[in-house]
């Protein structure tokens, strides 16, 4: 019997954006940890595929299952910063729906339960988005995607900045000193430190 090298796939996107496929790995490697990186494309054997909306819509993307569609129109206006937001939202989305990724959902549910012990129901949405609009979902399983958005009003709870950070450092999940998290959305806490 002859050996072959198993060649180590990593996961990839399959859109009609092209900007999002040439640097979707390059931004997945800033958001998750490598050990944990390393989990997801052993999970994944084929591209993730990303739907274009049949229909004009307003909303930038959207997750059913594992199945994430986007607003094609509106995400070829974006520069690629912006749009990998939304798509990094909607990844953490497809974890938390796949049975494999418990510990997403643990994060996820540590967020949610320390943000509901300081923020009342009432100013959620606000908290999640920085607005005072509705969520277009249930806000129980947002908590982790909205990090990507980093849009949060930490007014309603100064403290919340710290504790979402070392939530997301103990997980050992996320690639915390990467310019995605260290830069963009810690930055003033990091500087504290």
């Amino acid at each position: 019997m002859k050996y072959t090298e198993v060649i180590n796939e990593e996961l990839k996107i399959d859109s009609e954006i092209d900007k999002l496929n040439r640097n979707f790995r390059r931004y997945i490697e800033q958001v998750f940890s490598p050990i944990f990186l390393k989990k997801i494309d052993r999970v994944f054997k084929t591209p993730l595929i990303i739907r274009n909306f049949k229909e004009q819509s307003n909303v930038m993307a959207v997750t059913v299952g594992k199945q994430i569609s986007v607003n094609t129109k509106m995400f070829n206006e974006l520069p690629i910063d912006r749009a990998m937001v939304y798509i990094v939202h909607e990844l953490f989305h497809v974890l938390q729906n796949l049975p494999q990724f418990e510990e997403v959902r643990t994060v996820n549910r540590e967020l949610r339960a320390k943000t509901m012990a300081k923020i009342d129901t009432a100013n959620i949405n606000r908290f999640l988005t920085g607005q005072q609009q509705n969520i277009h979902s249930n806000y129980k399983d947002e908590f982790l995607s909205y990090c990507s958005n980093f849009a949060f009003d930490w007014s309603l709870a100064k403290e919340l900045k710290l504790t979402y950070y070392q939530i997301l450092s103990n997980s050992g999940l996320f690639n915390m000193k990467s310019p995605w998290w260290s830069s963009k959305r810690f930055k003033n806490v990091l500087e504290k430190k």
